[in-house]
């Protein structure tokens, strides 16, 4: 399992952390996770969204596949772009109850 916090960043490109708990295994199991993480954050930038401070957190019962990885990620930041986009067009519109 994958879990992506963003923030907007006011940037051009998005920007990648990662956590992985030392519950998932020993170092050698979490950097290999990290090394996934990160691949696929670069291989995949140009189908994100641009613009967001992402933080991935890995779970238990990640895929070990990356073409999974690759969809949770891409499936998860364009879910949380779409609500900043929803948000920010609500901050833009006159309040309409007064």
């Amino acid at each position: 399992m994958l879990l992506v916090y963003a923030v907007p960043n006011g940037l051009a490109w998005s920007r990648l952390a990662i956590s992985v708990s030392k519950r998932l295994g020993p170092a050698v199991k979490r950097n290999r996770i990290r090394r996934r993480l990160r691949e696929t954050f670069r291989r995949e930038k140009a189908n994100l969204p641009k613009g967001l401070d992402l933080v991935c957190v890995a779970r238990e019962g990640m895929s070990r596949r990356d073409a999974d990885i690759a969809t949770s990620l891409q499936r998860l930041t364009a879910r949380l772009a779409a609500r900043f986009a929803r948000e920010a067009a609500e901050r833009r519109l006159p309040d309409m109850d007064s």
